[in-house]
């Protein structure tokens, strides 16, 4: 009998708490206030806190992601993004996916795959 894999259900619980942190953070750096990080990730100012201050997403995937430069530069691009306004929606399945494949060689597929 074969499995059924989800892996946006995986990644909801470790790897896009990672990629949170180091966006936030970066967002944050770029002169973002907690208050609109919040409003554009749909949370509270609270949580956007716990992000920046390590009670939420901090753990041994975030610093591995933080260890990876390519990783590092490809969040700072996508927070630029952001910063500059340069879309209405912003889809995070391409930075979790290109963590799933490249840093944590998961052989998962993922339709967002790139």
């Amino acid at each position: 009998m074969g499995r059924i894999v989800i892996p946006c259900e995986k990644a909801t619980k470790d790897i896009i708490p990672a990629v949170k942190v180091l966006l936030i953070r970066y967002l944050n750096e770029g002169g973002m206030t907690q208050a609109e990080i919040a409003k554009v990730f749909d949370i509270t100012t609270a949580d956007v806190n716990y992000y920046l201050h390590g009670k939420r997403g901090n753990t041994e995937l975030t610093k591995k992601l933080e260890e990876s430069e390519e990783f590092r530069g490809i969040v700072k691009e996508y927070a630029q993004k952001v910063l500059t306004k340069k879309e209405e929606t912003y889809n995070l399945c391409i930075l979790c996916s290109y963590a799933r494949r490249k840093i944590l060689k998961e052989k998962q597929l993922c339709p967002y795959e790139w």
